[in-house]
C-alpha cells in the first residue's frame, strides 16, 4: 500500500488540487458531473462543482475531463497570485483518484479513444512536462472533492466539509444528502 500524501504534508510554496468526477450522472443526458477543491498552502481557496459540457464514454474520461479542468483552475490562480506579487508559490499538485486518467494525463501521445478530449487539454500535459503540475493518485475515500460530485452521508458530508476548512472537526449524526438505515 502507497504512503498517501497530505495537504497537511505538503511543503509550502503548493497549490493544490483534487478533482472528481461522477461518470454519467445526470440519469436524462448522461453527462457526468465535476468536482474539485483547491488549496493554497493550506487554505481552501476554491471549489468546483458542474456538469461537463459532453458525454463522457467512460469513467477514465470523465475523471481525465475533470482533472484537466482543476488543472487549468490552478494555472489561473497561479497567474493570478503572480500578477498580484505573491511569490513563493512554484508548484502545482493534483490529486486525482482515477489511475487511467493520470496514465492519459501524463502520457505524451494521443490516443484515438480521447482524441477529441485530447486537443482541448493538451495543455496540461505541457504544464507536467515543464515540471509545474505534478498530478498523485490518492484513494477514492480521501478525494476532498466527492465533496462536490456526489451524493454524501450526514457523517461523510460532515467529514469532508471538516477537510475542506468549510466547518470545525465535529462529528454529524443526522441531515446531509443520503438518509442512511
Amino acid at each position: 500500500m502507497r504512503k498517501q500524501e497530505r495537504t497537511e504534508d505538503l511543503p509550502d510554496g503548493f497549490i493544490t488540487g483534487y478533482s472528481d468526477a461522477d461518470f454519467a450522472a445526470d440519469t436524462e443526458d448522461r453527462k457526468s458531473m465535476i468536482g474539485g477543491v483547491i488549496f493554497v498552502e493550506r487554505c481552501n481557496v476554491g471549489w468546483i462543482c458542474q456538469k461537463q459540457t459532453s458525454v463522457s464514454q467512460s469513467t477514465a474520461e470523465s475523471e481525465f475531463i475533470a482533472a484537466s479542468v482543476v488543472a487549468t483552475e490552478l494555472h489561473e490562480l497561479y497567474n493570478m497570485l503572480d500578477e498580484v506579487g505573491i511569490q513563493g508559490i512554484h508548484n502545482w499538485l493534483l490529486f486525482v483518484d482515477n489511475q487511467a486518467a493520470i496514465v492519459q494525463l501524463k502520457e505524451e501521445s494521443s490516443t484515438s479513444k480521447l482524441e477529441h478530449v485530447d486537443i482541448r487539454y493538451k495543455y496540461v500535459q505541457e504544464r507536467i512536462r515543464n515540471g509545474m503540475l505534478e498530478v498523485k493518485y490518492v484513494q477514492s475515500e480521501e478525494i476532498k472533492a466527492d465533496l462536490m460530485t456526489k451524493a454524501l452521508s450526514a457523517n461523510k458530508l460532515g467529514e469532508l466539509r471538516a477537510l475542506c476548512g468549510l466547518v470545525d472537526d465535529v462529528k454529524h449524526t443526522e441531515g446531509g444528502v443520503l438518509e442512511t438505515s
